[in-house]
């Protein structure tokens, strides 16, 4: 089962925008990342116990990432972009 679901919150921060779909997901999250400016960023996304399970370097104004295969819980994504940091949660049921 899978659905788009947009996230009400505004997810725009200094420059840096990620948005998570589907959020709930069933075992998958597509993570779009955004930023205004090509400086290099990474990407981390950690398990509900705090686990770091994936992580990418990259340095595209646009970019999306899979990551399938998860269990049930609350992940979250952080962007850092020089000394700019920004984290989002989202579940996977």
């Amino acid at each position: 089962t899978s659905f788009n679901m947009s996230i009400d919150e505004s997810n725009t921060e200094k420059g840096m925008q990620i948005d998570i779909l589907p959020n709930p997901g069933v075992q998958s999250a597509n993570i779009s990342i955004e930023t205004v400016n090509t400086l290099p960023y990474q990407v981390q996304v950690f398990d509900p116990t705090g686990k770091l399970i994936f992580s990418k370097d990259g340095s595209l104004q646009n970019e999306q990432f899979s990551v399938s295969n998860l269990a049930a819980g609350l992940y979250s994504v952080t962007l850092t972009q020089g000394d700019q940091i920004m984290t989002r949660k989202f579940v996977v049921q």
